[in-house]
């Protein structure tokens, strides 16, 4: 739906847009809203105990007592034992004012490809944790090193604050079955809007065919929908 009320400049107006009038901010220390999570089926347990277990581990190092680098490697460290997730939440090295690298494949919707390792896309964002304006969230971070299949091209969004139309100046992409779940995010723990994140194409690469280890990931894919665990990603359904 459009609104053209705005001078020469159409707003745009959906469920996204309209959420704010429609519900009234929630404190993160707001109990029940957990109790809901789990009564809903939203979230388990075990899920919502790692949740709170990596929320307190991050506090700790965002506490300013200086030990935040050892923590980040203490943290890589144990997870590296049972090839588990890095510490999520890592900026680049690139000042900010210096330009960003930039890769251009023209992907297209239903070319497979896989995703750099964190450490890959790290090399390509500033010290904001940004590429060409894009922030690589910790809730892509799980996404690494898998293979996913392309679902489309994004070079225009609404922006939900404003209800305006935003061009992208630099393309990204949407993988199929890829998409945010609420794991890292400060403030909207175990959300479970599942927007899908964007991809710039310098992090990715294009594969041939699906890697033997599909049906593998294809059990953990089953694992995650059942909620039973909160720390393997998502991975493609073969065609």
């Amino acid at each position: 739906m459009k609104d053209e009320n705005a001078a020469n400049e159409p707003t745009y107006v959906c469920q996204a847009t309209q959420l704010p009038s429609a519900t009234t901010l929630l404190p993160w220390w707001e109990f029940s809203q957990y109790v809901e999570d789990y009564a809903s089926g939203n979230a388990t347990l075990g899920r919502m105990f790692r949740g709170f277990l990596y929320s307190s581990y991050h506090s700790l190092i965002q506490s300013g007592i200086g030990l935040g680098p050892f923590l980040r490697w203490f943290y890589d460290r144990i997870q590296s034992f049972w090839g588990g997730i890095p510490y999520p939440r890592k900026r680049g090295t690139i000042p900010v004012r210096e330009p960003t690298p930039v890769g251009a494949l023209n992907l297209q919707p239903g070319e497979l490809v896989r995703v750099k390792s964190h450490k890959e896309i790290l090399a390509t964002l500033n010290t904001e944790g940004k590429n060409r304006g894009l922030y690589f969230d910790a809730e892509s971070v799980p996404f690494c090193g898998g293979t996913y299949r392309v679902l489309k091209r994004v070079s225009k969004i609404v922006d939900e604050k404003t209800g305006r139309l935003m061009q992208f100046k630099n393309e990204s992409v949407i993988l199929e079955e890829v998409y945010c779940q609420a794991r890292y995010s400060s403030c909207r723990m175990f959300c479970p809007r599942a927007i899908y994140p964007y991809w710039r194409e310098i992090w990715l690469e294009r594969v041939d065919k699906v890697p033997e280890s599909a049906e593998a990931k294809l059990m953990v894919r089953e694992h995650i929908e059942s909620g039973a665990h909160c720390g393997t990603p998502r991975a493609i359904k073969c065609r």
